[in-house]
Parts: C-alpha cells; sequence; structure tokens
C-alpha cells in the first residue's frame, strides 16, 4: 500500500491510502469528508498535491458538501480552492 501524508488542517498528520493514484490524481487530490472542519458534520476537506513532493497532500480548504441533486436539476458549482 501507498499512502500520501495530509498536511495541515482540519486531518494534517494524518494518511490517506493512494494506492494505483495515477500523478494526475494525486495532483488534483482529493475532498474528503471530516465533521473537523469549518463546516462540522456534512463539511469536506480539500487536500491537494505539489509537483515533486507525491507523498504529500495539502491542505486547500473546507466546503460544504452540497446535497443530493435531483434529476433535472443542475449540479452545485465546482469548489475552487483559494
Amino acid at each position: 500500500m501507498e499512502y500520501a501524508a495530509l498536511i495541515g488542517e482540519p486531518l494534517g498528520g494524518q494518511r490517506l491510502d493512494v494506492t494505483g493514484w495515477s500523478m494526475r490524481q494525486l495532483l488534483d487530490g482529493a475532498a474528503l469528508l471530516t465533521e473537523l472542519g469549518a463546516y462540522g458534520p456534512g463539511g469536506r476537506a480539500h487536500y491537494g498535491g505539489q509537483p515533486g513532493d507525491p507523498d504529500r497532500l495539502h491542505w486547500t480548504g473546507d466546503t460544504l458538501c452540497p446535497p443530493v441533486t435531483p434529476r433535472g436539476q443542475a449540479p452545485a458549482a465546482p469548489f475552487r480552492p483559494r
């Protein structure tokens, strides 16, 4: 298994299993469900990679998980890191 360290709040110090992730996926990062972020339960902490540093994902911000979108309606706007 391969792991990437999460750097920065709210999940800093934990490790994420990135086994099988491509370099592109590591750079894109992940939006991880957590109740520890700015939005509490139902929030996501966003972590992204940096070129030349594949073993660490850096915190880029928190977002509230969008509600489930009923069929026929547009999805919520995408996350824009700060």
